[in-house]
């Protein structure tokens, strides 16, 4: 049995509707993918490929509003 993401989800919550941009580093630290999204009041689901990236370890960080957060994630 094996798992194979594709897809990423990200649940976050805003006291107000503003942009965020979400990018992706490998475990190097290079920029391998980013978007901006719009992030409405209140709780979002943001939906973000990853179909193309090889597995591996990576980080994805989230920079919306002068607030940055940064989070680890496998593939």
């Amino acid at each position: 049995l094996s798992f194979y993401f594709t897809v990423t989800f990200l649940a976050v919550s805003t006291s107000k509707s503003e942009i965020a941009t979400v990018s992706i580093l490998d475990v190097t630290g290079k920029l391998v993918q980013k978007e901006t999204k719009s992030l409405g009041k209140g709780s979002s689901i943001l939906q973000i490929s990853t179909s193309q990236l090889p597995q591996g370890i990576y980080f994805l960080n989230v920079v919306s509003n002068g607030i940055q957060s940064l989070e680890k994630f496998t593939k």
